[in-house]
């Protein structure tokens, strides 16, 4: 067993030999089933917290403890823990598999009885599996299960993981089960640190697969099949998890080399086990891998020909062939074999249809025009809306199929909002009437539907600028129809509340104003930088920034950060609108450098 030094005992000396140590030592005898791992620090006190200062991530780095926790009156009753595992399996496992579940459910199993004679990496995992399982589910689902109000659950096992992690000294651990635990531990905590600790924390985790050797290309000499697709698993939900929170940010992810470090095989955990000698005959058709395999594809797609879609120079045939060569392989190796009947499978492919249509946004986008867009033939404008389109049903198809519901944690943070202020854009230049654009305004009523804060969020600058375009959006529409002499077409009730909800807002107060104009202390930005971040919400399909353009990469872009704005967004957007916008009947020219600019200064990508 390791030396373990406690919390402040660290001589000078003894840290240099340590990170020798560490940069040196073989970290293959690590690699074990987690029924038989022992912690390094076995034999080290528990450091614990009263719960609320150990929701803070220095509570987890530093061991900021002030008093003492049993683990074992945090671990749940048996039949709840076993909830919890279902719940984990069915909602989360699918869309990160970084576990093998049959060499974790006698863990469970054990815990249930005697938590003491369970290694600490693995009481670690067990925690993180718990939090994450709750985070998962809905709160009126954890009020029924388990009598508890989700916040409640989320905190108390969120902090016994971080708990569990100080006492597997996982700063220190050279172990893949604590490692396991980290990243599982990672997936609720997105729910709960804001941005930049996230990254940090995603940070981390990068560094202790690396000091794991999880990313090298080759498989250790020790290791058998069996640990080799566990770290191939694990290493490649890390970069995902690392890129993601890079987007959390507004920065580009890194690139950790995948194109030399192999994808793990397509196979199901039941071909698996800790003792097998040879690799088992891998699978053709859908397995548990496939969401997983699916997302680390586009993955590799993106970077090695995200800057062609850049690129200006290269010819939009040869974009499209690239995409329609990706879209091909991906059918033959993936999407044929799918059936969408099962809730993962469509999963997997509305994510890889919604990626590729990103794609084609991008190798499209108008800014690669010497004018940024305004000499755009129609046809390629055409393009543009029929892709927008889809992605924007995608995004209803995930949010209103019941069968997908088990992954409504995911989606609900997948929101395309890119592609909809895209679509309601493009809509002004097509036929009023016509199928796609009747589509279209069916889309944009389910979009409020399924996602109310759109509606109702006043105090975030893009939802308002959203609103205030759909409104604007509608009456273009509406000009065509007059000027063509159409039969007059019914108004949608999403239309009918946001005309509404900005007319009641509109009513003089008190003081003689109006309620749109009464908030103080608010510095709306001006004109022009206004009408930037109207534009900027739509074009996640930036061809100048490439990597934050494809959520599903890091997956699926996610929504937006709430932002201190008052109400008064939507009439001053209105404002903006009709000033600097224009006859919105007329279709003009869209300046384009609008929305590559304020992209990048919003970090609208999640």
């Amino acid at each position: 067993m390791d030396r373990v030094e406690r919390r402040g005992s660290f001589s000078a000396p003894d840290r240099a030999l340590s990170a020798h140590h560490l940069l040196t030592n073989s970290s293959s005898h690590q690699f074990q089933d987690p029924r038989t791992t022992k912690s390094s620090s076995e034999d080290e006190a528990v450091s614990s917290a009263e719960y609320g200062s150990s929701m803070s991530p220095s509570a987890l780095l530093f061991s900021v403890f002030r008093s003492a926790v049993d683990l074992r009156d945090y671990h749940p009753p048996p039949m709840q823990a076993f909830m919890l595992w279902q719940a984990f399996l069915l909602n989360v496992n699918p869309m990160s598999k970084v576990i093998h579940a049959p060499s974790v459910q006698p863990i469970i199993i054990e815990a249930s009885k005697d938590l003491d004679t369970v290694p600490k990496p693995s009481v670690a995992l067990l925690f993180a599996i718990y939090a994450a399982a709750i985070m998962s589910l809905k709160e009126e689902d954890c009020q029924a299960q388990f009598d508890a109000p989700k916040p409640l659950l989320l905190t108390r096992y969120f902090s016994a993981c971080q708990q569990a992690l100080a006492a597997a000294s996982f700063m220190k651990s050279r172990n893949l089960v604590t490692l396991q635990a980290f990243v599982v531990f990672l997936l609720p905590a997105r729910q709960i640190y804001d941005e930049q600790t996230f990254w940090l924390l995603a940070g981390i985790a990068v560094r202790l697969g690396l000091r794991l050797a999880a990313h090298t290309p080759t498989e250790l000499p020790s290791d058998s099949v069996y640990l080799s697709q566990l770290r191939r698993r694990l290493w490649r939900q890390i970069m995902w998890i690392d890129g993601r929170s890079h987007h959390h940010i507004g920065l580009r992810p890194p690139f950790h080399d995948v194109q030399a470090f192999p994808l793990p095989e397509n196979l199901n955990d039941v071909d698996l086990n800790p003792h097998m000698e040879e690799m088992p005959l891998i699978h053709k058709g859908p397995t548990e891998m496939t969401f997983c395999l699916c997302r680390y594809e586009v993955g590799e797609f993106m970077i090695r020909h995200g800057s062609t879609f850049q690129d200006p120079a290269v010819p939009i045939q040869e974009k499209d062939q690239l995409i329609d060569q990706f879209e091909s392989h991906m059918d033959e190796n993936y999407l044929k074999h799918l059936d969408p009947a099962i809730p993962i499978h469509l999963m997997a492919e509305g994510g890889v249809r919604s990626a590729t249509c990103k794609m084609r946004l991008m190798a499209h986008h108008p800014s690669q025009y010497p004018d940024k867009g305004k000499s755009i033939p129609q046809s390629e404008r055409d393009i543009l809306f029929k892709v927008s389109v889809k992605m924007v049903e995608y995004d209803v198809l995930g949010k209103s199929a019941k069968t997908l519901d088990n992954f409504a944690w995911h989606i609900d943070n997948a929101f395309q909002i890119d592609a909809f202020v895209f679509m309601l854009i493009s809509s002004r230049n097509q036929d009023a009437t016509a199928e796609l654009t009747n589509k279209s305004w069916q889309l944009v009523s389910d979009m409020y539907k399924h996602r109310p804060s759109l509606m109702y969020d006043s105090n975030n600058e893009l939802y308002a600028a959203v609103r205030e375009l759909t409104l604007h959006a509608w009456e273009a529409r509406e000009v065509k129809i007059a000027h063509n002499k159409l039969e007059a077409i019914t108004v949608p009730e999403v239309i009918a509340e946001l005309r509404d909800r900005k007319a009641r807002k509109s009513i003089p107060n008190s003081n003689g104003s109006s309620s749109a104009t009464s908030t103080t202390a608010t510095s709306m930005p001006s004109d022009a930088s206004a009408l930037h971040q109207l534009a900027g919400v739509a074009t996640q399909v930036d061809s100048r920034n490439t990597f934050n353009n494809v959520g599903y990469v890091y997956g699926m872009a996610p929504g937006l950060a709430t932002n201190t704005f008052q109400p008064v967004l939507d009439q001053q957007f209105d404002s903006i609108f009709r000033n600097l916008s224009g006859d919105m009947g007329a279709a003009g020219p869209v300046d384009w450098d609008y929305w590559d600019g304020l992209l990048e200064r919003n970090n609208v990508f999640r």
